[in-house]
């Protein structure tokens, strides 16, 4: 698209847009756009990114291709990259644009160009953690940060830290999380830009509410909701409402909970946002199923399965296939709980896969390697267990013993709680006599009116919130520090990891917090590992029961199957045909001209054969409704339709447009032969007078036609075109008394002009010759 180019939508959303305050990234482009001349009506819409991100895209893109044919090293061209890019992410279509991002990022690394270059990391992370690769992400953002601070760019550090809070927040680390949002949210306070603010207060909002602080959540989705309301984000106003519905949910305010998913719902449609759309039903599937309404939470279930699929968000895909399987255990369509327990497993492996700490690998240097660092022993510790085939308990063991070391702890151990008492799974350090007192300690924790609901860390146990039940306790045990992390699994509390140091109280580092926080993950993930063999195993013992059913089943369902077949066909047919004529209707038409119309394109010089659209009208068929009514009308259609299929040959199909109108689109026909058909569908109208019951009618009808490719100077008319010049000649025949017929061709040697003129100026400039074929004036019968 040429930057003199004009289209009516997009200004149109410049127009009509409200005013906002804009991003500081924007502002830079802006200043940039200025310097090119860019012209003033495009800065509007460009500051309306969010509202028409599609239409803003596809035009940056003819930027970009402009820009890059005249310079592929523009510097312009980075800033038009990374705007595009916001604009795909809001339509959860950014990946393709990751390896000329990586050019651009290369380019600027190379001249300099640090703003810019800032900008783009943030894009590669943003694309590196939709992927899962939390390792790249943190690289990239990490990096971005560093350039951001460098060159003062406030908005790139502020994507930065949100996307580093939101790896820590997947990681389970949630008061490191909460720390690099709280930072990106006073530096976004500071550049009033109401993106930065809605983006920071949404992930704020999810922090909050993974570290159990629901209240202080909602605050924070209703700050984001008001900021992107401000600025018209649609995506973001619609993602602040599904979370807000998710919190009345959770709270069992089912009517608000409905009355917000719907909000978002409507929003995230019409943002077009798929990742969105996947929450959004999920929620509403979720309180469906409170309403118990199960027929409509499974279907808005498989809507979320869809989206989710689309957009390549497995977390989702996997919860709507767990909550599918659940629904058809309980309507006991067993086979179909099956499948979507076994693709939601297989998806639930891949994630946990993905959970690994990212760190900067560079660090790993200022160790001596003679003796691997904790970090290392970490990680290496991360890839054994990995490894591990055996049962939970040996996993368990060799994460207590490895994580003694790491973090010089005295006791380790691994306490859940199946059926009711707590139990030690694994320890290190433990001794067997003690063990009771450790069993008190945290049968302590499970009924006190405070429980760690994230990672609690103790540098002196006489701090402890619950340091009156505990002092028997830890005075026997001799403890003075200790760290608790919480074991969870799908949100529920089922276990606790506890390292403690014996003697007087020494301090954690963040560090050793990072570890203990990373050792909980690696024992959520053997829990969860040992949960998948158990469902396994539950699964093949399901499946040998099931496969003896499913074969006695199997012809029942093939004779079902082959039966919906049918009636899907015919369902298919109903949909392409109109139902008082039996003839195509207009979805018929859009499904199939376009393939006939390349084909045209393509042969019309080899060939010389053309498509012909014949427009077709009844003469005076509302004289006939208004005399005889609307029956007698329709019987006039009928009849009319059934005369017209006479003509057709098989290359060509008759649709009904609509009221009295009907197309006749000749496929491979030449141009000269045209006039014979147009007249055999005149003639076939006043052969003989049309029966119907005891009425006779004489009716007529009037033809204009027009042949497809038509040569324009350096281009073609469009098949709209085309039909625009039927219409008109079928309308020249109107005026010239009716019952005849009226064909455009192109004078010879002769081409028409780039921009469109009705068909009489077209005709008086020589540029088309028309054909005709008059009968007498017919009038009503």
């Amino acid at each position: 698209m040429s930057r003199n180019a004009e289209p009516l939508m997009l200004d149109h959303a410049a127009a009509s847009a409200k005013p906002g305050r804009s991003c500081a990234t924007l502002r830079h482009l802006l200043a940039t756009a200025e310097a090119r001349a860019l012209p003033p009506r495009w800065q509007r819409v460009l500051a309306w990114r969010f509202q028409h991100p599609r239409l803003l895209a596809a035009w940056l893109g003819g930027l970009g291709e402009a820009e890059a044919a005249r310079d592929a090293s523009s510097r312009w061209l980075c800033s038009l990259m990374y705007l595009r890019f916001q604009c795909l992410e809001v339509l959860g279509q950014g990946q393709p644009l990751g390896p000329e991002l990586q050019r651009l990022q290369a380019l600027s690394l190379e001249q300099g160009w640090n703003p810019e270059q800032a900008r783009l990391l943030c894009a590669m992370g943003r694309l590196a953690y939709s992927r899962g690769d939390y390792g790249e992400a943190a690289q990239c953002w990490s990096a971005a940060m560093q350039l951001a601070r460098l060159s003062e760019v406030a908005d790139a550090e502020v994507e930065a830290r949100v996307g580093l809070g939101q790896i820590y927040d997947a990681l389970g680390n949630g008061h490191t999380a909460a720390r690099l949002h709280g930072d990106a949210a006073r530096l976004a306070e500071s550049l009033q830009d109401d993106y930065l603010v809605s983006k920071v207060a949404i992930n704020q909002g999810f922090n909050l509410r993974v570290i159990g602080r629901a209240e202080a959540a909602g605050r924070a989705f209703e700050r984001g909701l008001e900021a992107a309301r401000r600025g018209a984000i649609r995506h973001y106003e619609g993602e602040c409402l599904w979370q807000l519905a998710d919190l009345a949910l959770q709270q069992q305010a089912l009517e608000l909970a409905a009355i917000r998913v719907e909000q978002a719902r409507k929003l995230a449609e019409a943002a077009d946002n798929r990742w969105l759309l996947s929450g959004v039903y999920r929620t509403l599937a979720q309180v469906k199923l409170a309403q118990g309404e199960s027929e409509a939470a499974r279907s808005a279930f498989e809507r979320a399965l869809t989206q989710a699929e689309q957009t390549g968000a497995r977390r989702q895909a996997a919860d709507c296939l767990d909550a599918l399987a659940l629904l058809a255990e309980q309507a006991g369509d067993l086979s179909r709980a099956l499948r979507h327990t076994r693709a939601a497993k297989a998806l639930q492996a891949g994630l946990l896969d993905q959970l690994h700490v990212a760190e900067n690998l560079d660090a790993l240097r200022q160790y001596d390697l003679s003796e691997p660092p904790p970090l290392e022993r970490m990680l290496l510790l991360s890839e054994e267990l990995q490894q591990i085939d055996a049962d939970r308990a040996q996993a368990l063991q060799r994460l207590t013993q490895a994580g003694a070391l790491i973090l010089r702890a005295d006791v380790v151990s691994v306490w859940y709680w199946p059926d009711g008492a707590a139990v030690s799974t694994a320890d290190a350090g433990l001794a067997p006599d003690a063990r009771p007192q450790w069993q008190r300690y945290v049968e302590t924790l499970r009924q006190s009116q405070r429980p760690p609901l994230d990672i609690r860390v103790l540098h002196d146990l006489r701090a402890h919130p619950d340091v009156t039940a505990l002092r028997p306790v830890l005075q026997s045990l001799g403890l003075g520090s200790a760290i608790e992390v919480p074991l969870r699994q799908q949100g529920r509390w089922l276990g606790l990891l506890l390292l403690a140091r014996q003697g007087p109280p020494r301090p954690w580092s963040r560090e050793d917090v990072l570890l203990a926080s990373h050792l909980g993950s690696l024992c959520s993930h053997i829990e969860a590992k040992h949960q998948t063999q158990l469902a396994h195993e539950a699964l093949l013992q399901a499946n040998r029961t099931l496969e003896q059913r499913v074969m006695e089943r199997t012809a029942e369902l093939e004779f079902s199957n082959h039966a919906l077949a049918l009636a899907n066909e015919s369902l298919t047919a109903a949909t392409l045909t109109d139902p008082l004529t039996g003839l195509h209707n207009r979805r018929f038409l859009e499904q199939h001209i376009a393939s006939d119309l390349g084909l045209a394109q393509r042969d019309v010089v080899r060939t010389g054969l053309h498509i012909v659209a014949y427009l077709i009208d009844i003469d005076h068929f509302k004289a006939i409704n208004d005399r005889h009514g609307h029956g007698v009308g329709d019987q006039t259609l009928v009849e009319a339709a059934r005369r017209l299929k006479a003509v057709c040959r098989q290359s060509s199909y008759l649709v009904r447009l609509g009221g009295e109108e009907f197309l006749l689109v000749d496929r491979g026909m030449e141009a000269e032969q045209s006039p014979h058909l147009a007249e055999r569908i005149c003639e076939v109208f006043r052969a003989r007078d049309f029966e119907l019951g005891p009425l006779r009618l004489r009716v007529r009808c009037s033809v204009g036609f027009a042949c497809f490719p038509l040569a324009r100077e350096q281009s073609i008319l469009s098949w709209h075109e085309v039909l625009e010049l039927a219409d008109q000649a079928m309308y020249q025949v109107k005026r010239e008394g009716r019952d005849g017929w009226m064909g455009i061709a192109p004078a010879p040697g002769r081409r028409l002009p780039p921009e469109a003129q009705p068909l009489s100026e077209l005709l008086a400039s020589g540029c088309l010759q028309a054909m005709r074929g008059l009968g007498a004036a017919s009038a009503p019968g």
